[in-house]
């Protein structure tokens, strides 16, 4: 028998039909919002980094690594995005090395050039970036304890097919771009103005070091940087599922995290990564002058205010901008 409705005035009835509709799209968005990290999740490889740093406090440091191995690369790719052949680059250097540093809804990101010298972790002397060609992670997340003082709780590795692939997977990103580049050692080419790079352009931005110098490029890595949180934290890519499922796939085998890189800590570095969205995380650059070693070779040294830098990044002192913070300039995500 079926069971007869209630005898309601007429706009109660209809007034209950756009409320269910509602009610439906809230618990899709959060049960999406709840399955999102694991899809996401899925797909990372993992590796082992022993002297990871554990989180005794507030603040959590995400160590962000770009390797420039050639080793995954087809010839095509290799052509492609014109990252030179594998045998002429052999191993492994870390291109981009940046600490996103967490605590709370604050955020703030430091730099590392790839040029700077330093005591890497096998006590020898050379560019930081090929500590990451001496041990991997390991040796590169040591590197930066001995230079900086700095914890590392948890690394993020991509490589160059991945940030490709995943930018795609994205849809691309929208980047300003001030000026113009054309880049041949990169391989692109575009024109001043805002604008959606694909996989293979957004690579070329944060590969592009010629034309200017290292600190100018760290500033292209960053905006970058900023323009992959936003699309991630985009309603067109968190409530699609069909998009997050691609997104998921094109991390496999090209993005790597630590092996104690869980859901709880993958939820709070997304909250973190929707403050470098929205645009709220000042960034710095490890201040560095450039000098040449006894054998010729062009390399970065420490500044005397390096270590001021370094202790206000360690207490949490840079989560606001402050002009009179003894640091190097800070510069906005999206400037």
């Amino acid at each position: 028998m079926t069971e007869a409705l209630p005898n309601l005035p007429e706009e109660t009835i209809s007034a209950s039909r756009p409320r269910r509709k509602l009610l439906i799209v809230l618990v899709s968005v959060l049960l999406l919002a709840l399955i999102a990290p694991f899809i996401l999740l899925g797909q990372l490889t993992r590796e082992a980094v022993a002297t990871l740093a554990p989180l005794d406090g507030d603040t959590l440091n995400l160590l962000i690594i770009g390797s420039d191995s050639r080793a995954m690369l087809t010839r095509e790719e290799q052509r492609e995005l014109s990252t030179g052949r594998a045998e002429n680059y052999p191993g492994a250097r870390a291109d981009t090395i940046i600490m996103l540093s967490m605590r709370g809804n604050e955020t703030a990101m430091l730099a590392f050039p790839r040029d700077l010298l330093v005591t890497r972790c096998d006590d020898t002397t050379g560019r930081i970036n090929a500590a990451y060609n001496i041990d991997g992670t390991q040796c590169l997340v040591d590197t930066i304890k001995r230079t900086s003082g700095l914890s590392v709780h948890h690394t993020l590795t991509v490589t160059f097919t991945g940030v490709r692939n995943v930018v795609d997977a994205l849809g691309g990103v929208e980047v300003c771009i001030p000026e113009a580049i054309n880049d041949r050692d990169s391989g692109l080419d575009v024109a001043a103005g805002c604008q959606r790079l694909d996989g293979t352009q957004a690579l070329g931005y944060v590969r592009v070091r010629k034309i200017d110098d290292d600190f100018q490029r760290i500033v292209r890595q960053q905006r970058f940087i900023a323009a992959v949180a936003h699309e991630l934290r985009s309603p067109r890519v968190f409530l699609n599922p069909l998009k997050l499922m691609r997104l998921s796939r094109a991390q496999a085998d090209v993005v790597t995290v630590d092996d104690s890189f869980g859901l709880l800590r993958a939820q709070r570095i997304a909250r973190g990564v929707a403050q470098v969205a929205r645009g709220n995380t000042p960034v710095y650059t490890v201040p560095a002058t450039p000098d040449r070693t006894q054998q010729g070779a062009w390399v970065l040294r420490l500044s005397e205010d390096a270590d001021a830098l370094f202790g206000a990044f360690a207490r949490g002192e840079l989560f606001d901008v402050d002009d009179d913070t003894p640091t190097a300039n800070p510069r906005g995500a999206n400037e």
